[in-house]
């Protein structure tokens, strides 16, 4: 189970500013019958409400996982320089940023 809140980092306390993202829920439990699989349960309040659905589509398909790209590449990079010892990098070795115009799916 996971909960997203969008976070101040200089208040130190919910960003209730957010302009996307109020809230997001998630659930991973195994699936009842099939061990190969799983159930995803997900809530998500925000505030896109009067978005068009193709504009949401390309939202979803197109920018947010470049977004999640560039916030995993950030996020490796500083676990890599804290050099604390609350964090471990898991990351495999030899993982390169992919070459530019690599097909992602």
């Amino acid at each position: 189970s996971a909960c997203i809140v969008p976070w101040d980092l200089q208040a130190n306390s919910p960003n209730t500013k957010s302009t996307i993202l109020t809230l997001k829920t998630l659930v991973i439990k195994p699936h009842a019958t099939d061990p190969g699989k799983a159930v995803v349960t997900t809530l998500e309040m925000n505030r896109l409400g009067g978005m068009p659905k193709w504009a949401l589509n390309l939202l979803m398909t197109v920018t947010a996982p470049g977004m999640m790209r560039g916030m995993e590449q950030r996020y490796i990079k500083k676990i890599r320089e804290s050099k604390t010892e609350k964090t471990v990098d898991l990351t495999p070795g030899g993982r390169a940023n992919r070459p530019k115009g690599a097909v992602i799916w």
